[in-house]
């Protein structure tokens, strides 16, 4: 069986909805294992977003600045033949909570 890891972060619901539609025959397919991870940070991003609001977050997308996350569940001893990471993107940079979550691998060395 293959183990493949979806890792997501979505603000309006849309990119796991595509996410689903993506990924439906592999899980209707038993040799594959789905484990999804929703990405979430402790203060989420409003959505509509104000126009003062879409703009503060420039800095901090394009910069890669981290925002603090909850707390992650999953499995480390797992050994995933593959892993999917969907969202989308903000100021042509990948969105905050993404790159919140690689630089957390990364602190933790995985």
């Amino acid at each position: 069986m293959k183990k493949v890891l979806i890792v997501y972060y979505t603000q309006t619901g849309q990119a796991k909805q595509a996410l689903d539609a993506t990924l439906k025959p592999f899980e209707d397919n038993k040799n594959y294992q789905l484990d999804y991870l929703l990405v979430k940070p402790k203060n989420a991003f409003p959505y509509p977003w104000s126009y003062t609001q879409f703009f503060d977050a420039f800095p901090e997308t394009v910069h890669g600045i981290p925002c603090e996350l909850e707390p992650l569940s999953i499995d480390t001893s797992i050994n995933y033949d593959l892993v999917v990471i969907v969202y989308q993107p903000w100021f042509l940079s990948i969105c905050v909570p993404i790159s919140s979550f690689y630089k957390l691998l990364k602190l933790n060395n995985y």
